[in-house]
């Protein structure tokens, strides 16, 4: 496998051209505008199936992208018409009388009575419950291998009174992220032997 680049690169046939006096060159319609340097200049164009910008080499030497300047708008891309003042000012003009919730009478000098503002209904919440969402684990078994692993200690060599604490957590819930927690905390707070060490 190779990158998008290198598959590109495959793609190009190189094509020799002359560059116009005014540093542009036509592919397939399409006009580009390459270096200054090179007008006027036999350049070596690379351009493939799957470019939407043309690379340029001269004497060895590699440049571009060079992007299209003129000629027809490439798939996907969509030329905007360019707003004008009288466009800009309605659109100024129409986000005032919304934010002061005027009638489009008003705006024409028709009406210029004012209207109440509308109190919007508060909409309905619905509160979920995110525990739901959590990890339980399947089986009692599957927490107890997970404590194990945790504590990296094989539950058969703890105390009873750990062992007891254990099943009463995992008796009272499975979720993963309060057992794991829980079992944290209890192996914390507990004095270990090197407290007695002296």
């Amino acid at each position: 496998m190779c990158t998008w680049e290198q598959f590109c690169r495959f793609a190009r046939e190189p094509e020799r051209r002359k560059v116009g006096v005014d540093a542009r060159v036509t592919v397939a319609g399409t006009a580009y505008e390459v270096d200054p340097q090179l007008a006027g200049e036999v350049v070596l164009l690379l351009w493939g199936l799957f470019d939407d910008a043309l690379y340029v080499e001269y004497e060895g030497e590699r440049s571009g992208p060079y992007a299209p300047v003129a000629g027809p708008i490439p798939l996907h891309r969509y030329r905007a018409f360019k707003r004008g003042k009288r466009e800009e000012r309605a659109d100024r003009i129409r986000h005032t009388a919304d934010q002061l919730t005027l009638p489009l009478a008003a705006l024409t000098g028709d009406d210029l009575r004012l209207q109440p503002p509308t109190i919007l209904p508060i909409p309905p919440t619905q509160p979920f419950d995110a525990d739901i969402l959590e990890y339980h684990f399947p089986t009692t078994v599957a927490a107890k291998l997970a404590i194990a692993n945790e504590l990296g200690v094989p539950l058969i060599k703890l105390a009873p009174d750990d062992r007891a604490f254990i099943d009463h957590v995992l008796g009272e819930t499975r979720m993963r992220r309060l057992v794991l927690q829980r079992i944290r905390d209890y192996f914390r707070a507990k004095p270990s032997g090197a407290d007695h060490a002296g």
